[in-house]
């Protein structure tokens, strides 16, 4: 959980109630995390590719499958972190919503970097460490371009401006995909692996070594639309750390039935807007297809509204008043 100075752990801790200033661990945070790696890790581990059992199987191309979403629920799960880690330093901006605490900053430039270094330390040896075939893009790159990105607009920009940003990043993600004139006989427009204007800005960037050919899933413009689902988790873990606390000096029976209400508001909130992500992501589909490999606008739609249902969903389980586990 953060600290005084905003944070530097996972973000896993909000501000407790009842006016008592304590923290309290985000039970469902920490399953929702959990679970994901455990899926990852049963989705790269299923032996031979000719027995891949059909709930895990990633889709090639174009569609949407069990094991897309995967990836994008550690981007969801980081934006909601996020929130909750860097949100005393978010408070306590200057009159101009600019975060003045050089120790944030460090920080998160510190895991920014240290996410991407790894990615390429990751990459470099699978190259048995010959730089000319490195791949500059990877998992953990996006992690720490979407972690970077998403956190220097929380603590510079006020809420309304950081959603406008978002908004036009993936608009000059729309422009790249379909108003890029692509040469060798591709035009503008076709989202083929080797024609959609992402893939044409990777290789004019990195070249045939240095990328995953001919279009890099990780790719400089999806991250674009990659930030859209990591800000979507930022957003629900606004409103979770925004909301109201019990006050210092109301009754403890009327600061629990208070607390608990708070609570119920946060899911039912959570759950509203992520079903609201998931209906505007089936309402574009007559004009655009998901797609994981491009990191389509509507799959990011699609992958923050399924991690903000199921997010909710184990928020009402695990983190409600009234809830009992084991300490």
């Amino acid at each position: 959980g953060g600290d005084g100075k905003g944070g530097d752990g996972d973000g896993g801790e909000v501000g407790g109630g009842g006016g008592k200033g304590g923290k309290v661990r985000l039970f469902s945070l920490d399953v929702f995390r959990g679970f994901t790696i455990v899926m990852m890790m049963m989705i790269d581990n299923q032996g031979s590719p000719q027995h891949v059992w059909w709930p895990f199987h990633e889709t090639v191309w174009n569609g949407l499958g069990t094991a897309d979403f995967i990836f994008p629920f550690f981007l969801f799960i980081m934006g909601s972190a996020v929130a909750m880690a860097l949100k005393r330093a978010a408070w306590s901006a200057s009159p101009v919503g600019v975060c003045r605490d050089r120790a944030v900053w460090i920080k998160v430039a510190r895991r920014s970097v240290a996410l991407f270094g790894l990615g390429l330390l990751a990459n470099l040896q699978g190259t048995n460490f010959e730089f000319g075939k490195l791949r500059i893009m990877g998992v953990l790159q996006r992690l720490g371009l979407c972690y970077g990105l998403v956190a220097v607009l929380y603590l510079t920009l006020p809420p309304l401006g950081q959603r406008i940003a978002v908004v036009l990043g993936a608009g000059l993600y729309l422009v790249i995909m379909y108003a890029v004139d692509v040469p060798d006989g591709c035009g503008d427009g076709k989202l083929t692996p080797y024609c959609n204007g992402g893939a044409y800005i990777d290789r004019s960037v990195f070249g045939r070594s240095n990328m995953m050919w001919p279009n890099d899933p990780e790719g400089l413009t999806s991250t674009l639309t990659a930030t859209v689902t990591t800000f979507a988790g930022l957003e629900l873990g606004r409103i979770l750390v925004n909301a109201p606390r019990a006050p210092a000096h109301m009754l403890p029976r009327d600061a629990q039935s208070f607390v608990h209400m708070q609570a119920k508001m946060v899911a039912v909130a959570w759950a509203a807007l992520s079903l609201m992500a998931v209906v505007i992501s089936l309402a574009l589909l007559p004009v655009m297809q998901f797609s994981k490999k491009r990191y389509t606008v509507n799959f990011a739609l699609m992958a923050a509204g399924c991690g903000g249902l199921l997010l909710a969903g184990l928020y009402a389980a695990m983190d409600m008043p009234g809830f009992q586990r084991a300490p």
